[in-house]
């Protein structure tokens, strides 16, 4: 199972990344051309209202477990972890830090909030779903600025112990 979960963790950061080439060689908008060129940090970020974050900078919330069993907190907690640190190792990527992420467990703030908290372009954000013998993780990418999905995708293992030899 473990085998799984790294596999999709995997999978997950390459179809993110490979999403994320794709849509950052398009021409940006004229508000990131000329937040880069304004010395003035604050400007950068927040102008009139409006979200400024870096052009290549996510967040990865906490993945929420939905197993129903409280048990099981640790595994969509470790399941982020690994993600993160997948995300981390992609060059030209910012990934926000754990801490910035976990600090906002459990808060059922929108992802324009969540994003204009930590200064991010996109949001990944997703469930995890255990039972004896299935693990379901479900991950979405979310443009900050819009709101709108970027990228989806579920991911099932199905298991018995004969498969396993015990």
């Amino acid at each position: 199972m473990l085998a799984w979960a790294g596999g999709a963790l995997v999978a997950i950061a390459l179809l993110g990344a490979l999403f994320w080439s794709i849509r950052w060689r398009q021409p940006q908008p004229a508000f990131y051309r000329s937040a880069r060129r304004s010395d003035d940090r604050a400007a950068r970020n927040y102008s009139g209202g409006c979200l400024r974050p870096p052009p290549h900078s996510v967040a990865v919330l906490p993945f929420v477990n939905i197993s129903g069993d409280k048990e099981q907190e640790y595994f969509s907690d470790g399941l982020t972890d690994e993600l993160l640190n997948s995300l981390a190792r992609i060059n030209g990527l910012q990934v926000t830090g754990r801490t910035s992420a976990f600090y906002l467990k459990g808060e059922h703030a929108d992802l324009t909030t969540i994003a204009r908290k930590l200064n991010v372009a996109a949001v990944l954000e997703g469930s995890v779903r255990r039972s004896e013998h299935t693990v379901r993780v479900s991950a979405k990418l979310v443009n900050a600025v819009t709101g709108f999905g970027l990228w989806s995708e579920t991911y099932e293992l199905t298991w018995c112990r004969a498969n396993f030899g015990r």
